[in-house]
C-alpha cells in the first residue's frame, strides 16, 4: 500500500490496551524498532500535546471504551491530524467524552 506517509508508504497508528500480567512489571522495548516504552496513566497521555483533539483523540478514547467493554458497533469519521496539517479517517467504535 502506498500512500501519504514517509517515504511514499503509508502509516498505520495502533493503540494497545495493556495491562501488566504481574503488579510492577516493566515493559522492555525490542530495540530494533522502539526506542523507548513505558506504562502511562491514561490521564497523562491525554495530557500531551499530540492528544489534544481530532483524530488522535478520538482514537484514546476509543480504546478506553474498547478496555470497559461500553463499546459496541462502529463508526466512520474524518478527523483533523491534530499533528500536522490534513486529516484521515479513524473506524472506530463509538466513544464517550473522558
Amino acid at each position: 500500500v502506498r500512500g501519504p506517509g514517509r517515504e511514499g508508504s503509508t502509516d498505520l497508528y495502533c493503540i494497545a490496551w495493556l495491562t501488566p500480567e504481574v503488579s510492577g512489571a516493566v515493559p522492555v522495548a525490542q530495540e530494533s524498532e522502539i526506542a523507548a516504552c513505558q506504562w502511562i496513566d491514561f490521564e497523562d497521555l491525554l495530557a500531551q500535546p499530540v492528544y489534544s483533539g481530532g483524530i488522535m483523540r478520538q482514537a484514546l478514547e476509543s480504546a478506553l471504551c474498547v478496555a470497559q467493554g461500553s463499546a459496541e458497533g462502529f463508526q466512520s469519521e474524518t478527523l483533523a491530524m491534530t499533528f500536522r496539517p490534513g486529516s484521515a479517517i479513524l473506524n472506530h467504535p463509538p466513544a464517550s467524552p473522558v
